[in-house]
């Protein structure tokens, strides 16, 4: 925010550097959209990003959560945020569920609860701080929940029917992914394909793979000579 205070000033940036900046924040293409989204918001909003919900969904990389985020915390405005916290808080108190995926129901759910002033920013707030420090996965301590009625607790506390799914992150594409970025990053000129390999030797199939991927994601460009550089740096390609 202080290297760029408004939208014009990030889009007024090389994507090369946008990426150097971003390092180890999440996935690198939302980067890319955030760069894009910041030239869209510079053209054709005057560098101030819309209140609504439906004009927030047509800027890049701005999903419903997101532009629901940005209505109602920036904003103010009483529109249903639904993150994994909420779901599963309301999940438990109005369904008596122990967890659930996502549903279309979810905004239904939440937008019922919502107050119709000016505090349903805290409102929100408050389902996702307690579901991440009180109604948690694992370990829920019903004793300190504020909430005097819930189905789950009141069923017994039934387990999940639905198994999750463990994500994880080393040996994955991701991170070989990350590692082949992290080469890029680091140099002011492209590199050549033997300086990538030295960053994942354990399976050249993956690497590979990883690399092919980001080719393809426009995240990474090859010369005409042969090299390999963050997008925008390899000139001609």
């Amino acid at each position: 925010m202080r290297r760029w205070p408004v939208p014009s000033a990030l889009a007024a940036t090389s994507l090369p550097e946008v990426l150097r900046a971003w390092g180890k924040l999440g996935y690198p293409r939302r980067a890319m959209r955030l760069h894009e989204c910041a030239g869209v918001l510079a053209g054709r909003f005057g560098d101030t990003v819309p209140d609504d919900v439906d004009t927030l969904l047509t800027l890049p990389g701005i999903g419903d959560y997101t532009a629901r985020a940005v209505a109602c915390f920036a904003y103010s405005a009483s529109v249903p945020v639904v993150d994994t916290n909420v779901r599963r808080v309301v999940t438990r108190v109005l369904h008596g569920q122990a967890d659930a995926p996502a549903r279309a129901r979810d905004l239904d759910d939440v937008a019922a609860l919502l107050p119709s002033d000016d505090t349903a920013p805290v409102f929100s707030a408050a389902l996702m701080e307690l579901g991440a420090v009180v109604c948690t996965s694992r370990a829920p301590q019903c004793g300190n929940c504020p909430l005097s009625r819930c189905r789950w607790r009141t069923a017994g506390y039934p387990a999940a029917t639905v198994a999750k799914r463990v994500q994880r992150y080393a040996g994955t594409d991701r991170q070989v992914r990350g590692k082949l970025l992290d080469v890029l990053r680091a140099s002011s000129s492209p590199v050549t394909r033997a300086q990538l390999d030295v960053a994942w030797l354990t399976d050249t199939g993956q690497r590979d793979r990883a690399l092919d991927s980001l080719l393809v994601d426009g995240l990474v460009e090859q010369t005409d000579d042969g090299l390999f550089a963050l997008a925008g740096e390899g000139g001609n390609t």
